[in-house]
């Protein structure tokens, strides 16, 4: 299948926000990741992570999940009510198996114990970076996608539907109650204001148009 022609904009650079209460946490983690050439960004709070008017959704979240105040589990609801599906480590060394999978469960990165080794830690943080950019960038195609598809007609739309739901130009002229020659002329139409060359094309459109 040829690729859709779907521009991208410059990715940002991967930021590491430490939050954790305990500021020689923060000092040791932050140096393993400056030695790395990793940016991190630290945080006493869950409130003070939370306040900032921008979180990058690329890079990871390492959390302490029991601070004073808001708990990290709050914390990740909060990001969650948002939007904003930056990867998490919860770092933490007293935390019942409960809290570990309610975690998990809303869709936490991994719930790593203290004390915990470097090389683990810088593992962990290169994948949830890793996973940060594919998730970024599948979110821009979809809201690409998203625009391309407010480009088609009422018509185009229907024809778009019926098309990936399967549906043969016989089928779709059945069902609209118009010619099969009206059915290709829309969907010659809505191809091209899709840049798409093929079904498997469309499919990959419906894909990211359900989310």
């Amino acid at each position: 299948m040829q690729s859709i022609n779907i521009t991208h904009e410059d990715e940002a650079d991967p930021v590491v926000y430490i939050v954790d209460d305990v500021e020689q946490v923060q000092d040791v983690v932050q140096l393993i990741l400056e030695k790395e050439g990793i940016q991190s960004l630290t945080f006493n709070s869950g409130e003070e992570f939370l306040a900032q008017n921008v979180i990058s959704e690329v890079g990871c979240l390492l959390l302490d999940n029991q601070m004073p105040g808001m708990k990290g589990l709050q914390v990740q609801t909060e990001l969650l009510k948002r939007d904003n599906p930056i990867p998490i480590i919860f770092i933490s060394g007293d935390s019942r198996y409960n809290e570990v999978a309610d975690a998990v469960r809303d869709g936490a990165f991994y719930f790593l114990q203290k004390p915990f080794a470097r090389t683990e830690l810088l593992s962990l943080v290169r994948e949830a970076i890793d996973a940060s950019k594919t998730l970024s960038r599948r979110k821009q195609q979809s809201r690409q996608y998203q625009l391309l598809l407010k480009e088609l007609t009422a018509r185009e739309h229907e024809v778009y539907r019926l098309v990936t739901e399967g549906l043969t130009n016989k089928a779709i002229a059945d069902s609209l109650n118009i010619s099969n020659g009206t059915v290709e002329f829309h969907r010659a139409n809505m191809m091209k204001k899709l840049n798409a060359r093929s079904f498997a094309d469309l499919m990959e459109i419906r894909k990211a148009d359900k989310g």
